[in-house]
């Protein structure tokens, strides 16, 4: 008997299709019993009965809801296979594999960022919390630090930080994963491009233009200076004299 710690294999030829539709079978059974994270699935054998395919099938659709994020494996007598919540890093990637197979270009990608964004910023302006305004003014006195030192790394790094936590401040989970999957492909192609002191500092600025908005509860402000801070992001890397390497190494 094989056990459900092995790796997965993959069925023979003509076998992929066949673990396709299983796996959204699964997914349906998933949705259909109302299992959430956590709840039993059943061990590989009782899926080959339940689904009278081959096992080498049922590996491969196993493979598939794994990295989803679907479903996770877990060894030994009380192991088998276990519903889990998928993350971020899954639609990352299910998002990466979409956009390779069309045409997608470092703009286009930008302009959904920033209409993403500019959604969850109009709701969180509204739903912040004391401890959002901390987070946020923690970020700009960290940015400001890391420039003033010239650590390059960071202040990109605390950058992709502040953003991130202005979209969480909206407390909407469906805003939230999108703009982390966006904003992973984005990070992916602009961290080339190093700041210098008055972009810097125009960047420190518009921060704390937004926070102030939030403080003030305006949505239509902190989305009006959300859009100009990420227009003149997207003009700083065309006038960059690395935007045409970026846009030729952009690549999903």
């Amino acid at each position: 008997m094989i056990s459900m710690d092995q790796p997965l294999s993959r069925p023979g030829r003509g076998g992929t299709a066949e673990a396709t539709r299983l796996a959204s079978e699964l997914h349906d059974r998933i949705g259909h019993e109302g299992l959430t994270a956590g709840d039993f699935l059943g061990r590989e054998r009782d899926l080959v009965a339940w689904s009278g395919r081959s096992r080498g099938t049922v590996r491969e659709a196993l493979r598939v809801l794994a990295e989803q994020g679907l479903i996770t494996t877990r060894p030994g007598p009380a192991g088998g296979v276990f519903v889990s919540t998928p993350g971020p890093g899954g639609l990352v990637k299910s998002l990466g594999i979409l956009l390779t197979a069309t045409p997608v270009s470092l703009v286009a990608l930008l302009e959904a960022r920033t209409e993403i964004e500019a959604a969850a910023v109009a709701l969180a302006a509204t739903r912040r919390t004391a401890d959002d305004m901390t987070a946020l003014a923690e970020s700009c006195e960290r940015f400001e630090r890391f420039v003033a030192a010239r650590d390059h790394a960071r202040e990109v790094e605390e950058n992709l930080l502040f953003h991130t936590a202005l979209v969480e401040a909206s407390g909407n989970p469906v805003l939230a994963a999108l703009h982390t999957a966006l904003h992973d492909l984005v990070r992916r192609s602009t961290m080339e491009p190093a700041y210098g002191p008055e972009a810097a500092d125009g960047v420190l600025a518009a921060h704390r233009r937004i926070a102030a908005a939030f403080e003030q509860r305006d949505p239509a402000a902190a989305v009006r200076r959300l859009r100009r801070h990420l227009d003149a992001f997207s003009a700083y890397l065309r006038a960059s004299n690395q935007y045409d390497l970026i846009q030729q190494r952009f690549r999903l």
